[in-house]
């Protein structure tokens, strides 16, 4: 039978695993400017308020999944960040990146 404890580990697991995806997206794109900066930001920040209490009640699990979350969730807003001020435009697409127009 499986117990609170197990449940709640594999919750974490696939909280802290939910950044992968978009990750992913945004390093292959190099672009986030279909992401809105509120949700990893909120993630952020209630991951660490989660690192926190799990430090608090010294629940290793709880505090590991979680500092890990943060560091995810962290990383995602400052890729958020990076690829809108630095990253490729959004008006040009690979073709014109690859061939840019000749100026005349």
């Amino acid at each position: 039978m499986v117990g609170f404890s197990e449940i709640g580990i594999f919750g974490s697991v696939l909280l802290a695993s939910a950044f992968f995806p978009q990750a992913y997206r945004l390093f292959k794109t190099k672009s986030a400017k279909d992401i809105s900066l509120y949700y990893p930001l909120i993630l952020f920040i209630g991951s660490l308020c989660l690192t926190v209490y799990g430090y608090g009640i010294s629940d290793l699990i709880v505090f590991s999944l979680n500092l890990y979350a943060t560091i995810c969730n962290l990383s995602l807003v400052l890729l958020k960040l990076y690829y809108d001020r630095w990253g490729r435009p959004a008006d040009l697409n690979d073709k014109e990146k690859e061939n840019p127009p000749l100026a005349g």
